[in-house]
């Protein structure tokens, strides 16, 4: 096993997979009803749960800009390791895969975690191989242990 470089160190490459925010969700309908918008926690969230997963502990959240209204559907994400954390890009891509111009930017307040919370995550909930999500079961997993 590798050891798990230091944030923002050259040679971190950027993480990429996709979001998607399903159309048929019970959120659309308080917002907005005939104009679905994702709110705006619930694309933070969608990148706290992936830097987890990742093997990254998340202690905060800064400068989140959306740029465009987001709207059910699939959009690309990129993680990509900087000095304080990771900064986060939401966009959206045209049928080719080509990715457009960012619908949201920000950064997380995170650190990559100890070698003994990772091995935890590998062997729970974490666990994923791939990397397309569907928030709206991350959200009702979510809910479920409140």
């Amino acid at each position: 096993m590798m050891p798990h470089p230091k944030p923002g160190s050259p040679g971190q490459q950027a993480w990429h997979g996709s979001f998607t925010f399903p159309a048929d969700d019970p959120i659309y309908a308080d917002h907005f009803p005939h104009a679905p918008v994702v709110p705006g926690t619930l694309i933070i969230h969608a990148f706290r749960q992936e830097a987890t997963r990742r093997g990254w502990q998340v202690r905060g959240i800064r400068a989140f800009r959306f740029r465009h209204f987001v709207t059910p559907g699939t959009y690309a994400f990129t993680l990509t390791p900087t000095e304080y954390g990771l900064r986060c890009t939401l966009t959206h891509t045209d049928e080719a895969g080509n990715a457009g111009k960012p619908l949201t930017t920000g950064e997380l307040v995170a650190s990559p975690a100890r070698q003994s919370d990772l091995c935890a995550r590998q062997n729970g909930i974490y666990s994923r191989k791939n990397d397309t999500h569907n928030v709206r079961k991350h959200r009702e997993e979510a809910h479920a242990h409140d």
